[in-house]
């Protein structure tokens, strides 16, 4: 069996390789952290029973989807929106998530809002902070949807 001469430069390459790894791996020579980072689009459409949802105080711009921009594993973001009772009684407040896409999104974050069970008089306008929060291990997660569905009961 004989065995074949390299290119000098692919020699040169390989050692300077070789050199490299032998660098990166030494604790003694280099310390480093490997960072490993993640990002999140996302999307989020509300329903409304018996209320009005708005992304101003003022109530004249309708919201009926919430971009949660860019996110990082283990971060939270909050929007802001403004609920109003359309009803002729007043109401109590209630939310909930459906059709999380991918499904096992909502095993890797949590959505949740400050207004859960509050009497809102008809007319009455309430703003309210929805925060959704990502794990610190998103898994193989990158984009994700999901529908928000913000109920009024009449009281």
């Amino acid at each position: 069996m004989s065995l074949k001469k390299l290119p000098i430069g692919t020699l040169i390459a390989l050692a300077a390789t070789g050199l490299f790894f032998t660098i990166l791996s030494s604790s003694t020579i280099i310390s480093a952290s490997v960072l490993s980072t993640r990002s999140l689009s996302s999307g989020g459409t509300i329903t409304s029973l018996n209320v009005e949802i708005y992304s101003n105080i003022e109530c004249t711009q309708t919201c009926s989807n919430i971009n949660w921009g860019t996110l990082s594993p283990g971060e939270s973001t909050s929007q802001t929106i403004y609920i109003k009772n359309s009803s002729n009684k007043p109401i109590m407040l209630y939310m909930t998530i459906e059709n999380w896409i991918p499904t096992s999104a909502n095993t890797y974050m949590d959505l949740t809002w400050d207004k859960e069970g509050t009497i809102l008089d008809p007319d009455q306008v309430t703003p309210s902070s929805l925060t959704l929060t990502t794990d610190s291990d998103t898994g193989s997660l990158t984009d994700f949807n999901f529908e928000i569905i913000i109920t009024g009961v009449e009281q």
